[in-house]
């Protein structure tokens, strides 16, 4: 769901970007044919590569997002087909599946430690 949001903020940024590289062409070419105030025109001009250098600033977010998230699935395939290799249930300490399912270990004291899985969930250790 979160993969189909995305891409429709992708797919809207990227119209309105469009749409932005439009009317900066067609404010050039009427700056071109038809006089006009300069300080007018540059203030347009202007305002229009804000708004486009917003979007584009926003739609590199998003696809930093879609990014981390393809990251995420194929951790999380790694750790299933990590898990699946598995012949049997983990009933003693095994390293390397250790390694495939946590991201790191937090030990902020004694009573109270933290282990984050490469999905970014987290539990507190008992």
């Amino acid at each position: 769901m979160l993969r189909y949001a995305t891409q429709g903020e992708k797919a809207k940024l990227e119209s309105e970007m469009d749409v932005c590289v439009k009317m900066i062409e067609d404010l050039i070419r009427q700056n071109a044919a038809i006089p006009q105030d300069q300080s007018e025109y540059q203030a347009k001009y202007e305002d229009l590569e804000c708004f486009y250098d917003e979007k584009q600033a926003a739609l590199a977010k998003v696809e930093v997002k879609f990014k981390k998230m393809q990251a995420t699935k194929a951790d999380i395939k790694f750790c299933l087909n990590q898990l699946q290799k598995q012949d049997r249930l983990l009933q003693t300490f095994d390293a390397q599946s250790l390694c495939a399912l946590v991201n790191h270990i937090t030990t902020f004291s004694k009573e109270d430690i933290r282990i984050t899985f490469r999905n970014d969930s987290e539990i507190k250790a008992l």
